[in-house]
Parts: structure tokens; sequence; C-alpha cells
């Protein structure tokens, strides 16, 4: 019977459950890779400074992580509750961050809106801007909390705009401020812009 391969992990004597790339590694260090590589597309997204390429190389790591915690989690008759749920939630976390990914062109863009948010006990309005856009939402500057599935309302004043949009992440600044990504709830065209133009930088008005 052929000798089982180690883990590539020099301080780990364990055998190799997968591949990843052209490296061997157990179920412990492959959770940890996983969890690593999830970890750095988190810090890039939240830059939200990735081009078309570092983006592209996002979604090839994500969906690496994906296919082998799910091989994993499906292939494996030995795990603890423990493994499995956080093979799971590997799964899910990559899942999630796949979706945050672009799926329309942006631009970098400074546009007055106001947002609302109608939530029983936690009502408020706020006069903001934009930081980018896309066809599909924006990541706006906000005062208020907020909260990943709250839903709100973003109005365009000078152009009588409005529409329905769903907070899909939210990060904290060191100003107390938060940059919130928002994604309409209904096909619109919101920012009534030429996609077509890749470079165009837009100013407040």
């Amino acid at each position: 019977m052929p000798e089982a391969i180690k883990c590539a992990d020099a301080s780990c004597q364990r055998a190799a459950c997968a591949l990843v790339g052209s490296t061997s590694l157990c179920r412990a260090h492959l959770i940890a890779w996983c969890y690593e590589r999830l970890e750095e597309c988190r810090r890039e997204l939240a830059a939200r400074s990735a081009t078309a390429i570092g983006e592209e190389l996002l979604r090839r790591t994500l969906s690496t992580c994906t296919s082998a915690a799910t091989a994993e989690m499906f292939s494996s008759k030995d795990l603890t509750n423990l493994e499995r749920a956080r093979l799971f939630d590997i799964v899910l976390s990559a899942a999630e961050s796949i979706r945050r990914l672009r799926r329309s062109k942006r631009k970098a863009a400074a546009i007055p809106v106001r947002l609302s948010c109608e939530i029983i006990g936690r009502t408020w309005t706020e006069d903001t801007q934009t930081r980018i856009i896309s066809f599909h939402g924006a990541c706006v500057q906000c005062a208020h909390a907020v909260k990943v599935g709250d839903t709100l309302r973003i109005e365009r004043p000078e152009a009588r705009l409005h529409a329905a949009c769903r907070v899909a992440w939210r990060e904290s600044q060191p100003d107390g401020k938060s940059d919130v990504g928002i994604e309409f709830t209904e096909p619109i065209d919101f920012w009534q812009m030429d996609w077509n133009i890749l470079d165009a930088q837009i100013a407040a008005p």
C-alpha cells in the first residue's frame, strides 16, 4: 500500500486530505488556510481597491476555498461537529464574499444622496454622498448605525429619484462613520450614467 502523503506544514505529522494548488494539507491546516485566504479577501473587499484583474484573482481564491471545504465536508466520514461547522462556515463566508464582488462596472463618484431608515425604533434621515457607484448599488458614507440586511431608502433630491436598497456590507472608519455597501432591491437606472465610459470620475455638482 502506498504511503499516505503528509501535510506540507513542516511541524505537522498528519496525513494530507486536500491538495490546494501544489500544496498538500491536512484537515486542520486546510481549514486554517481557508480562513487566512478569506480574511485577505475580506480586507481587499473592504478597501474596495481591487482592479478587474485583482477581482478575478479574488474570485479564484474564493472558489478554491469553496471547492476544498465542500469536498472535505462531503468526502470525510470522521469529521467532528466543530470541523463540520467550520467547513460549512468557510463555504458560506466565501459565497458572501463572491456576492460582494462587483456585478457591474464601478465608478468613483461623490454624488449627494439622502439615506433614510424607517425601521421601528431606528428611524433616521441623513444627507451624505457616495464614494463609489455601480449600476446595482453604491458605497456611501453613513454616520448612523446600520446592519447588514437593513432596508433603507436612498434619494437623489436634485434628480427627484428614490429607490429602496439593502445594506450588503458595512466597514467602520476611524472617524466614527462607516462605509456602507448598498444594493438596489429592484432594477433601476438610479445614477443615469453611461457605464461604457470606464475611466470617468464623477465629481459632486
